[in-house]
């Protein structure tokens, strides 16, 4: 596996080792992670909106994290796939909205 340049990990990031699932939740340690941390809202970006980005939102949401989706940090295989999880699946398990609209606090 390859890593881009700009996503190598420092020292101190956590890994998740992910094997062939759409849901980054599912047989990895990113949940136990999280509690860890005491995280309870998760920022979802990434590729494909509606196989692993939005797997992934659901595993988030069944496990009862709060989670926002940045609508222009996400992208599909189709405009009618990608517009059908941002309007109609992803209001119903948390928020949308976009990156510039979101307020982090540390």
């Amino acid at each position: 596996m390859r890593i881009v340049d700009e996503l190598t990990p420092h020292p101190e990031d956590l890994i998740v080792t992910k094997y062939h699932t759409m849901d980054s939740f599912l047989n990895t340690d990113l949940e136990r992670i999280l509690r860890s941390l005491e995280c309870d809202t998760l920022l979802f970006a990434g590729a494909v909106t509606n196989l692993c980005v939005e797997s992934t939102v659901r595993g988030g949401f069944d496990r009862g994290f709060n989670c926002v989706v940045l609508s222009d940090c996400i992208a599909s295989l189709s405009e009618e796939a990608h517009n059908l999880a941002v309007n109609m699946i992803f209001p119903m398990l948390g928020s949308v909205c976009s990156s510039e609209n979101v307020k982090i606090s540390l």
